[in-house]
């Protein structure tokens, strides 16, 4: 995968580094404050978390913590 380098003088906005990585080609993933909420409220009502569901955060921060850099 290619590491995109932007380099824009004058204007270095959000939206100008925004513009340029959609013309690259790169997907910008939106969530909304609302679905953040949602996503949080959700969590809260978990009561109980099984062996199951610990395991699987477990396996995703694994994953997560093995990603080298580089690759990106």
């Amino acid at each position: 995968m290619q590491k995109p380098i932007i380099s824009e003088e004058g204007d270095k906005s959000m939206l100008t580094v925004k513009r340029k990585l959609r013309e690259l080609g790169v997907n910008l993933q939106h969530t909304s404050p609302q679905d953040r909420k949602a996503n949080q409220e959700r969590l809260l009502k978990i009561s109980v978390w099984t062996e199951e569901d610990l395991k699987m955060i477990e396996d995703t921060r694994q994953s997560f913590g093995a990603i080298k850099p580089a690759e990106w």
